[in-house]
């Protein structure tokens, strides 16, 4: 990756929801760790292969982001003395990466609270 595009990745933790629409919108959780204008990683225990679609949902105030993407690279879960980490998760880039859903992760993604162990976005 440039070291220009690794710059503009913003690190945050986010609760998030994950549509598949080819398996026939089957529902999934997983935690945001990082963004750019380009794409995010998310850790999910449910990664799915290189070339799916997903659709990243992010509830903000008053509505529902949602945010087209594709799975460009998938890591499986490791172990490590018999306990499951939470290092699986998929890399995505994002299909509409000029969106406006995306222009308001990144820049409201600063501002997200803590809310009992959950980030949300602020009231």
């Amino acid at each position: 990756m440039p070291e220009r595009e690794r710059e503009q990745r913003k690190a945050l933790r986010l609760s998030v929801t994950l549509l598949h629409p080819s398996e026939e919108n089957v529902r999934t959780s997983g935690v945001l760790t990082d963004v750019s204008r380009g794409g995010a990683y998310v850790a999910t225990y449910e990664p799915l292969s290189p070339g799916a679609p997903v659709v990243i949902e992010i509830e903000a105030p008053g509505r529902t982001l949602q945010i087209p993407a594709r799975v460009v690279h998938d890591m499986g879960q490791e172990r490590s003395e018999g306990t499951t980490m939470f290092s699986a998760g998929m890399g995505l880039r994002f299909e509409r990466p000029d969106a406006p859903e995306v222009a308001e992760l990144i820049e409201r993604g600063r501002f997200l609270v803590d809310d009992g162990g959950r980030r949300r976005y602020p009231r």
